[in-house]
């Protein structure tokens, strides 16, 4: 069997997982240079990253870092949060000085220079009162987490500030909103300065149809339902200043849903990376995970 993780290319060499190994290949001539065996080392998402010198790779409970040219084991690290908590999200930094990582209701950066993974900073965790943790994503110097409660203040702000949108949009899509306000899924979104650990601002936004709620009735079978089957689940993207939330999708179960319009209920929106702020909101008619191209999302 396979695997669901995406190659990477990094310095001229493709590093290429496969279920119970780890490959590195010349990219110009396709000739292998390395290979590393281990029991389901590639076979789930998310698993690798690569500086100019390493490749990482989350292996059981610890993070590997190996040898980019050679393949070969260099270190392992634990996350900041002890041997019993294992890596979720993880990103090294272009320079290959910091790794980020995410787990146990909390986030934190190791330096990488002393090879010691010595601590930077970190929020939340297994013991801290004040959890942080959720979708993430990196870009520009900042991460983004949504998930967690929002505040009653942040739930009216962020209501707030669609209805603004939708003024602005036909009277149908307005009407639409209003109707709902009680409903709209407001999850909490926290930036974080990557190089100092700072929070630069907390507030909630809108998820609603971009993988969180799906407001709108979606066909499938014989009746229209109040979702999907299997559940589309949400994820964010970062890129020039912009974070994109839009849904994840899956092995739809039901062919009906190709044409009897069920992804005109799929929205995706986008925040200003700086400020938190609503750039815009809309329904995209897609089905896939979208990709981000210079400028432009395509999907």
């Amino acid at each position: 069997w396979g695997t669901i993780q995406t190659p990477l290319i990094i310095n001229g060499i493709l590093v290429n997982p496969d279920a119970h190994a780890l490959e590195g290949f010349d990219q110009y001539t396709g000739r292998k240079l390395w290979r590393t065996e281990a029991a389901n080392i590639g076979a789930a998402a998310e698993q690798l990253a690569a500086s100019d010198k390493h490749v990482y790779i989350k292996y059981e409970k610890v993070l590997v870092q190996l040898d980019l040219l050679t393949g070969k084991e260099v270190a392992s690290f634990q996350t900041q949060f002890g041997r019993e908590h294992g890596w979720n999200w993880f990103a090294v930094s272009d320079d290959g000085k910091t790794v980020y990582g995410a787990t146990a209701g909390g986030i934190f950066a190791s330096e990488m220079l002393s090879g010691e993974a010595n601590l930077r900073w970190k929020h939340g965790g297994p013991a801290a009162k004040e959890k942080i943790g959720g979708m993430i994503a990196m870009s520009d110097g900042r991460i983004y987490v949504v998930g967690g409660d929002v505040t009653d203040a942040q739930r009216a702000a962020a209501i707030a500030e669609m209805r603004a949108w939708f003024a602005r949009q036909p009277k149908d899509l307005r009407d639409e909103f209003e109707s709902q306000t009680d409903k709209r899924d407001i999850r909490l979104l926290t930036a974080i300065d990557a190089a100092t650990g700072k929070i630069l601002y907390r507030r909630g936004v809108d998820t609603s149809n971009c993988g969180g709620a799906f407001l709108r009735p979606v066909a499938y079978g014989a009746k229209a339902r109040q979702g999907y089957d299997p559940y589309i689940m949400s994820d964010i993207y970062a890129h020039n200043d912009v974070l994109l939330i839009a849904s994840r999708g899956r092995t739809d179960k039901g062919w009906g849903m190709w044409n009897r319009g069920a992804y005109q209920a799929r929205a995706m929106t986008a925040r200003d990376g700086k400020t938190g702020d609503l750039l815009w909101y809309r329904f995209a008619n897609y089905r896939g995970r979208p990709a981000i191209v210079e400028d432009s999302v395509i999907a």
